[in-house]
């Protein structure tokens, strides 16, 4: 064999286990990444650590006399971490019995104690890590439960998770239910909590937490940043004057058999808004399910007139016994014809404006508002 030819005999050689370990690393990429692929990412994921964001408390709705309108309830969300990573096998299976105990007869008697001392060991078994003992804790019930064998050895040693919640709540129920509103998601915000909810909402916290199966869970007790409770807001809504308000309202539209109504009571001297009333006549009864008084775009019917002639007495355009054509009753004004309402005024010309204003007089009253503000007209 000559030089040449063994040259030759190794360089294929080399090429041909160069071909080899391309394949078994070609193979063993498809076998993770395809075959064993969902088994990684399962554990790629339950070592995944992120800061997730912990709400802030939300601040308070306040009557003008300090009377809660809307708070925030705090409630307490009890998990159990069986495979916490500090538990000790010992400290499991020593305390197994009395925990499955308390957990059946202080929590949920739905399990009877065999029950839940089988679920326990079998979730442990299985690897699972958020267990929910209780969603909606009180704090009493919160300190009983951290007191059970095996959770007061704390978060690590003993798979205690709590979570602080909140809810809304309303102490006076559904009075004013539609001016204190709410912020849902996925709905529009409506009302107070809608409208000041950048105020009320506060700032948010972060949390360092691990996930764990579909959950996520604190890897310790502290916030990385601590969540800035909202402020409260104070506003001028009597309480007493608002059930006044509505329960009339309410009689009015059962005496009238209207489909809604809406009452506004103000204070005149400062302008504030001490009660606010809208309800709804339903299959089910009456209720506040839309704020007319802000919302309803309508006529303004016989409530300008008032207006109207107050500010033409104030600035000295018209007096009472003056005179106005109200042309029985129908009026062009540019394209539209405006027509009066009172059947007196088909048979009448030339009337006092008292009396133009007494019956209602669409006609009269604008004729006089377009005569002495129409800025455009004088010009």
């Amino acid at each position: 064999m000559n030089i040449k030819n063994e040259i030759l005999i190794r360089v294929y050689i080399v090429m041909v286990i160069i071909l080899v370990v391309a394949i078994l690393i070609f193979a063993k990429a498809v076998q993770i990444s395809v075959l064993e692929g969902e088994y990684w990412r399962s554990k790629g994921d339950s070592l995944y650590v992120k800061p997730i964001a912990v709400q802030a408390e939300r601040g308070n709705i306040l009557a003008e006399d300090g009377s809660l309108l809307a708070t925030s309830l705090p409630f307490f969300e009890i998990r159990f971490d069986p495979n916490s990573t500090a538990m000790a096998e010992d400290d499991f299976a020593n305390n197994l019995d009395s925990l499955a105990f308390c957990l059946a007869t202080y929590v949920d008697n739905t399990y009877t104690v065999g029950g839940y001392y089988q679920y326990l060991l079998e979730q442990r078994e299985a690897g699972k890590r958020n267990l929910l003992i209780k969603r909606k804790a009180s704090y009493s019930e919160m300190q009983m439960i951290k007191k059970f064998p095996l959770f007061r050895k704390g978060r690590y040693r003993g798979g205690l998770i709590v979570q602080r919640r909140s809810e809304r709540k309303r102490p006076f129920g559904i009075l004013a239910h539609r001016t204190i509103g709410y912020v849902r998601e996925g709905a529009k915000p409506v009302g107070l909590e809608g409208s000041f909810n950048k105020i009320l909402a506060g700032k948010e916290g972060k949390q360092m937490m691990q996930r764990a199966g579909d959950a996520w869970i604190p890897i310790n007790d502290l916030t990385e940043i601590e969540p800035v409770v909202g402020d409260d807001v104070v506003t001028t809504i009597d309480i007493n004057l608002q059930d006044i308000t509505e329960q009339a309202l309410i009689r009015a539209i059962q005496y009238h058999q209207a489909k809604n109504g809406t009452a506004v009571l103000m204070e005149v001297h400062t302008g504030a808004i001490k009660a606010i009333a809208n309800i709804d006549r339903t299959p089910d009864g009456y209720w506040e399910s839309y704020n007319h008084a802000v919302g309803s775009a309508v006529e303004p019917g016989s409530t300008y007139k008032l207006a109207a002639i107050m500010a033409l007495l104030e600035d000295g355009h018209v007096r009472l016994n003056d005179s106005i054509d109200i042309e029985k009753g129908e009026a062009q004004f540019y394209e539209e014809v405006m027509v009066d309402a009172s059947r007196e005024s088909f048979n009448s010309d030339t009337i006092s404006i008292q009396r133009a204003f007494e019956i209602s007089s669409n006609v009269g009253l604008a004729k006089l508002v377009d005569k002495h503000y129409n800025q455009t007209r004088k010009a």
